[in-house]
């Protein structure tokens, strides 16, 4: 090294060692400064700490005062924040529990105030349905009181019929029409052993019946009924018999006998008795007779012994056919009476 430089050297050596030797001096003073600056940062930190912690509880116990105040029961305590804190989420928790019971009520209510209004609705449903179901009681009242009425009335015309069918029954079926229902039938059928007859009916009986029963001829002797002891043409001739008798027994208002075929089941005998009592009626009693009947064989016969037999006297006959188109046809015929000279004496001669 040149002078110089070794002497700068040997200078810097010199103030470095020196440097080295103070630098050692301060080495413990140095490690407790850097101790008590981590203590000041530290300390600066729990500071700023304490200063958030503070602000936020003078915060909190201003929120608590408004709580308080709000609540009006607790009183706050800034030195017994978590005992007021405590007071008031009880205070609360009773508040809150109240509320509940208050807003389920109110739920409660509300369900049945939509209960009530819907049978609100059903009241006036059922109130319609009871006003139509009146309307419709009265109008059946009505009704049940016209029946009654009407119910009233047709017992009186029961009772008045009754009492009618009593006077017509004592008048009619009496031994007079016995008596001339067996001259009819005795005359169409004489070799009948059994007559029918009427039984008389009882009259202390509140209903007359008039039975029919059947007679030995020649006694009175009763029978069984005329369906069991009478043949079907015996039978048919009682009942024609019986509509002559009853027709003989009382005063005709119309002298008309109508008879719809009336010879059904009887024998020739039979028929002709039936024509001579037909004649009988017709020229004796003086009733208009009007027959009718299906067989021209009887039509022919019948019209023979029923044509005039005095000048007074008309038969009409009246003949339905068919024609070849279906159309019915009608023959009317008025035969009056003519004389038979037959029998007279010939001219110039007298009796």
């Amino acid at each position: 090294m040149a002078e110089t430089a070794r002497v700068r050297a040997e200078g810097a050596a010199s103030f470095l060692e020196g440097a080295r030797e103070r630098l050692t001096t301060l080495e413990a003073g140095v490690a407790a400064g850097a101790d008590v600056t981590r203590s000041l940062v530290a300390a600066e930190r729990a500071f700023v700490h304490a200063e958030e912690r503070s602000r936020r509880y003078a915060e909190l116990v201003a929120s608590v005062r408004e709580l308080t105040a709000a609540s009006g029961r607790v009183e706050a305590d800034a030195e017994r924040v978590e005992e007021t804190l405590a007071a008031l989420a009880d205070e609360l928790a009773g508040q809150i529990t109240a509320t509940e019971r208050i807003e389920r009520l109110r739920a409660e209510a509300r369900q049945q105030l939509r209960k009530i209004r819907e049978l609100e609705g059903e009241e006036r449903e059922f109130e319609r349905r009871i006003a139509a179901v009146e309307a419709t009681v009265r109008q059946r009242r009505d009704k049940l009181d016209a029946i009654e009425k009407r119910r009233e009335g047709l017992w009186n015309l029961q009772r008045e019929a009754e009492a009618a069918r009593k006077v017509i029954v004592r008048r009619v079926f009496n031994d007079a029409l016995n008596a001339v229902w067996r001259d009819l039938f005795v005359r169409l059928a004489p070799e009948e052993t059994f007559v029918p007859v009427f039984r008389t009916p009882d009259t202390r009986q509140n209903r007359l019946i008039a039975e029919l029963a059947t007679t030995y001829r020649g006694s009175e002797e009763e029978a069984g009924s005329p369906g069991a002891m009478l043949s079907a043409g015996n039978l048919n001739t009682a009942g024609l018999t019986l509509f002559l008798a009853l027709h003989l027994s009382v005063h005709p208002r119309l002298p008309w006998l109508l008879l719809d075929d009336p010879v059904q089941s009887m024998d020739e005998v039979h028929v002709q008795q039936f024509a001579a009592l037909l004649r009988t009626l017709a020229k004796g009693h003086g009733r208009r007779i009007v027959i009718a009947v299906h067989e021209r064989a009887l039509f022919d016969y019948l019209s023979l012994e029923l044509s005039a037999a005095q000048p007074d006297d008309v038969l009409v006959t009246v003949e339905l056919s068919r024609s070849h188109d279906g159309a019915t046809v009608v023959r009317p015929s008025r035969l009056g009476y003519v004389p038979d000279h037959a029998l007279d004496p010939p001219e110039g001669v007298t009796g």
